[in-house]
C-alpha cells in the first residue's frame, strides 16, 4: 500500500498486528558471548522464568539451553552483576563454570555434545548464617587446577546504624578448588589478593608470574577513578601489589595481557576510553596511547568483568564511536583499523575471542542496528573463512512493515555540546495521519548518570 491508498486515521488509532504480548515476550537479554573453537556460548534472560540460561551454539545445530530448567546463570556482585560463568578445558575434558542466581555458589558441570543437559556440581559452600557470599568473573588458574575469580562477603546488619551495606561489604579475589573439595569446606578457599573496596577484571599473565586486576573504593566511581593493579604471584599468592594505570581523576576499564611483561589496557587519563599499552619489561611501567581516538572505547564498568576489546593473534579486537559504532581490528605492527562487521553499528559489554592458539579465530558479541534486532554475533578474524553470523533468530521479520526504522539525530546545547538521540517515526503500512495533524512526540531519557540508549 502506497500513501495514496493508505486509511486516514488520527494517531493512537492505527491497528497493528504488534500488542504487549509479543513485547513482554521478547523482553530478554543476550549477555555474556564466548567462544571455544567452533562452539559459541552466552546467556540469554527468560522473561517468562526470570531465568538466565545459558546457551551453546554448535555448528549445524540450533542453539540449545545446556543446563537444566530452574538453574539461573547470573549473580549480583556489586548489585548489578559480573561475569558469570567460564569455559575450561584440561586433559580434552571440558567443563563450565558458572554462578548460580539462587544460592549464589560456584557450580562446575561438564561440557557434554549435542543439546544432553547437564548435571552441576556445587564447588563452593552454603552461605553461612551470618553473611551473604557471591562470586563473578571466573578465571582457569594457571596450573589448570583452581579458578580465581571476584568473591563478595556481606555480612548482616548489626543494627539501624548498621544499615550500610559498602561498609558490611568486603570483595577478595579467592582461588577456588576445581576438585570440589570446597563444597562444604570454606577453608579450601584461598584468598589470593585484597586491595580496594571494589574489584573487576581478574587476569594472570601468559607465563603465571603476574596478577592484574582494577580497583576502586568507595564512594568513588569506577567511570570516575579507578587504578589497574598488578602484582607478583608466589606460591599462588600476590605479593607486591602496586597501581601501573590509573588513579586520580583516571578511570580503567579494562585491561588484558599482551604476553608476560605487557598489557593492553582502555582508560580515559585524556578524557576518552582509548587504547593504551603498559611495558613492564624495564621494571617502571612505561604506558603509552597506542590507539588515540576522540571517541570512547568502552562504557562505564556497571559489571565485573566486561570486556570491549579482546587481544588476538591477528589484532586487538574493538568497537568505538559517538551514537553509531564500528567494531574493528588494529594491527599492533602496522597501525591500521580494519573494521569487522558492516552495517552492524550497536555493540555489547562483553566481547570473548577464541583462545590465541585455537586453530579457529573468531570473536562473538551482541551486535544490533537501526533495522535488526540485538543478536549474537559471531565474527571470523582476518585470515579465516567465513563472513559475521548471527547465531540467534530474529522471529519479526513479517512485523518488520509496522516497526519503525531508528534514525541517529544530534541536537546541541547551548553551549554547542552534541546530544546524540534516537527517532523513530510513527509507522504503519496501512494508515496515515490526516493532512496538518502531528502524532504526539514521546521522549524517553536513559538512566542513570553514564547511560546510553541503544
Amino acid at each position: 500500500m502506497n500513501d495514496a491508498t493508505r486509511v486516514e486515521a488520527a494517531p493512537g488509532e492505527w491497528p497493528s498486528p504488534i500488542n504487549s504480548e509479543m513485547v513482554a515476550d521478547d523482553s530478554g537479554r543476550l549477555g555474556w558471548p564466548s567462544c571455544m573453537g567452533e562452539q559459541t556460548w552466552w546467556t540469554a534472560s527468560d522473561p517468562q522464568s526470570s531465568e538466565v540460561h545459558l546457551i551453546r551454539h554448535l555448528p549445524g545445530q540450533h542453539p540449545a539451553g545446556v543446563l537444566p530448567l530452574g538453574w539461573s546463570v547470573r549473580n549480583q556482585v556489586n548489585g548489578y552483576g559480573g561475569r558469570p560463568y567460564v569455559i575450561v578445558t584440561a586433559e580434552q575434558v571440558s567443563t563450565v563454570v558458572f554462578t548460580e542466581y539462587s544460592d549464589g555458589r560456584l557450580y562446575k558441570a561438564p561440557v557434554s555434545g549435542g543439546d544432553a543437559v547437564l548435571t552441576p556440581i556445587a564447588l563452593t559452600p552454603p552461605d553461612p548464617a551470618s553473611e551473604t557470599i557471591q562470586y563473578a568473573d571466573p578465571i582457569l588458574s594457571h596450573d589448570g587446577h583452581e579458578i580465581w575469580c571476584i568473591r563478595e562477603s556481606t555480612r548482616q546488619a548489626l543494627g539501624p546504624a548498621d544499615e550500610d551495606p559498602a561498609d558490611r561489604t568486603k570483595r577478595d579475589i579467592v582461588a577456588i578448588p576445581l576438585n570440589a573439595s570446597a563444597a562444604n569446606d570454606s577453608s579450601a578457599i584461598r584468598v589470593i589478593a585484597r586491595s580496594h573496596h571494589f574489584l573487576s577484571g581478574v587476569r594472570i599473565s601468559p607465563d603465571g608470574r603476574r596478577l592484574a586486576w582494577i580497583g576502586w573504593d568507595h564512594p568513588a566511581m569506577p567511570w570516575d577513578q579507578s587504578e589497574l593493579v598488578v602484582a607478583d604471584l608466589t606460591d599462588g599468592i600476590a605479593i607486591a601489589a602496586h597501581p601501573v594505570l590509573g588513579g586520580m581523576e583516571v578511570s580503567v576499564a579494562q585491561a588484558e595481557w599482551d604476553g608476560p611483561d605487557s598489557l593492553y589496557a582502555i582508560a580515559d587519563p585524556d578524557g576518552w576510553w582509548n587504547l593504551h599499552r603498559i611495558d613492564l619489561s624495564t621494571g617502571t611501567p612505561v604506558t603509552e596511547c597506542v590507539l588515540p581516538l576522540q571517541r570512547d572505547c568502552a562504557d562505564a564498568l556497571w559489571q565485573v568483568g566486561s570486556t570491549w576489546f579482546a587481544v588476538t593473534p591477528a589484532g586487538v579486537v574493538l568497537h568505538h564511536g559517538c551514537g553509531s559504532q564500528n567494531l574493528v581490528i588494529w594491527n599492533p605492527t602496522d597501525l591500521t583499523l580494519q573494521e569487522l562487521a558492516p552495517g552492524w553499528d550497536e555493540f555489547g559489554s562483553a566481547i570473548g575471542a577464541t583462545a590465541p592458539g585455537d586453530p579457529i579465530q573468531a570473536v562473538a558479541v551482541v551486535a544490533g542496528s537501526g533495522n535488526r534486532a540485538n543478536c549474537i554475533l559471531r565474527v571470523p578474524l582476518p585470515g579465516t573463512a567465513g563472513v559475521p553470523t548471527s547465531l540467534t533468530t530474529d522471529d519479526h521479520e513479517a512485523l518488520s512493515p509496522w516497526i519503525p526504522a531508528a534514525e541517529r539525530r544530534i541536537a546541541h546545547r547551548p553551549d554547542g555540546t552534541a546530544v546524540h538521540y534516537v527517532y523513530y517515526r510513527p509507522t504503519n503500512p496501512n494508515f496515515g495521519a490526516p493532512v496538518g495533524v502531528l502524532p504526539p512526540l514521546l521522549v524517553d531519557v536513559h538512566g542513570g548518570p553514564t547511560g546510553r540508549t541503544s
